[in-house]
């Protein structure tokens, strides 16, 4: 289950997902969790795979892509992260990438549990 101090720091409120999954509706909701989960794991796995040895378009791609899926379900503090590493990534900023990956990370990874809990208990989404 995930922690709820970890998850209060990615998602300060879940206000906008749940709205993003009202519209949605039950089963388009549950597609949308499904491929949510995917994306957010490309998008770590892409940014992990990135920084050995640094591969810049791939960090703004990824970056990229996070910052949208983050701003999508209102995880505000990992879309700042995910634009400071854009910019980063932008101007090829070495030493930076990997002081914010040392924060994007365990936040997307946390935000990745919330999405896959919420996925597999669909009669429970906020």
């Amino acid at each position: 289950m995930t922690d709820p101090s970890a998850l209060l720091a990615v998602l300060p409120s879940n206000q906008t997902f749940r709205r993003l999954l009202q519209l949605a509706g039950p089963q388009t909701g549950a597609d949308l969790l499904a491929r949510l989960v995917e994306d957010l794991l490309a998008a770590q796995e892409g940014l992990i795979f990135a920084v050995t040895p640094v591969d810049w378009s791939a960090l703004r791609a990824h970056s990229h892509v996070l910052v949208a899926l983050a701003g999508a379900v209102g995880a505000t503090p990992l879309q700042t992260l995910a634009e400071d590493l854009n910019r980063a990534a932008n101007v090829q900023q070495a030493a930076v990438i990997s002081a914010l990956l040392d924060k994007a990370l365990p936040r997307l990874a946390t935000l990745i549990e919330y999405m896959s809990e919420q996925h597999a208990r669909p009669d429970q989404m906020p």
